[in-house]
């Protein structure tokens, strides 16, 4: 904001002290408000900057907003009543101070690794941000996990193998006694599934069955397979209720060996839990 002089500032006049000064804020703008002072005419809002007060704006209302700040920036406001009596400028007794800051933005990006037991959540440091809020989804309902913290990642643990969840980090700023929180980055993300329990048989000559056990949370299952000493080739990928597969006119002799993996899809994209291979020679 521009600079203005106002060498009496904080100067014993007739009108009363500004009150109630609050502040609220968007990520690039800041919006004071407060209550009228009898017989003022205007409001002359100031900044600190650093070392001294200096007069950044003029005010007929009892508010004023800030706009084309930068995002997650610390400010100190004060504002000062005004009037005029048979032309001569006659300030307020004392002024209002309030501490504030524009809103951190949001996390621009959440990633997750996650085992059986757990999740890892991470993401970028949000400019000027003091810390941050963790929250999970449960039942419908958000619930603080981590109510503040400065790191920029965090680990849920004891989760349910093959189960989903959703997340929601919260950026927020401290500037003196006010803490001014920024809105939700959400994430979904889950646990890996268990490992299956794979099964390949040979009963019948050129023919092969390929079974597996359903696990908790999987959207389904991906097959891969090679023969003798080769390379895995992904053969497809099934659905979540399928739980075998029959393959017929192999060669006699050959070994096959098969990895199998449940996966669960999400928004950040496809979770897959370890293989489990099974091998067979074909009768």
């Amino acid at each position: 904001p521009e600079k203005h002089t106002v060498t009496d500032v904080g100067s014993k006049g007739t009108l009363g002290r500004t009150s109630s000064l609050t502040a609220a804020q968007t990520a690039t703008s800041i919006t004071l408000t407060w209550r009228p002072v009898e017989e003022a005419t205007g409001y002359i809002i100031f900044k600190w900057y650093g070392s001294s007060w200096e007069a950044c704006a003029f005010s007929n209302a009892t508010t004023y907003t800030f706009s084309g700040l930068p995002s997650g920036a610390k400010y100190r406001f004060a504002v000062l009543a005004y009037g005029t009596s048979n032309g001569i400028l006659a300030l307020a007794k004392d002024y209002a101070i309030i501490d504030t800051a524009t809103k951190a933005a949001k996390p621009s990006k959440i990633t997750a690794t996650s085992t059986t037991s757990s999740i890892t959540l991470s993401w970028p440091a949000c400019k000027g941000a003091t810390g941050y809020r963790i929250y999970y989804k449960s039942n419908g309902a958000w619930k603080v996990t981590v109510s503040t913290t400065s790191a920029t990642s965090y680990t849920f643990k004891n989760l349910k193998a093959g189960a989903k969840y959703t997340f929601a980090v919260r950026p927020y700023i401290k500037n003196g006694s006010t803490v001014v929180w920024s809105d939700y980055t959400e994430f979904t993300a889950a646990a890996k599934p268990a490992t299956v329990t794979a099964k390949a048989t040979s009963s019948a000559k050129g023919k092969i069955t390929l079974s597996w056990n359903q696990v908790n949370g999987s959207d389904g299952y991906q097959i891969y397979y090679k023969t003798g000493n080769g390379s895995y080739k992904l053969y497809k990928t099934v659905s979540k209720s399928t739980k075998s597969l029959s393959f017929s006119n192999l060669k006699s002799g050959t070994k096959y060996t098969f990895a199998v993996r449940a996966g669960i899809k999400t928004s950040s994209g496809n979770i897959y839990g370890a293989y489990k291979e099974a091998t067979v020679t074909v009768k």
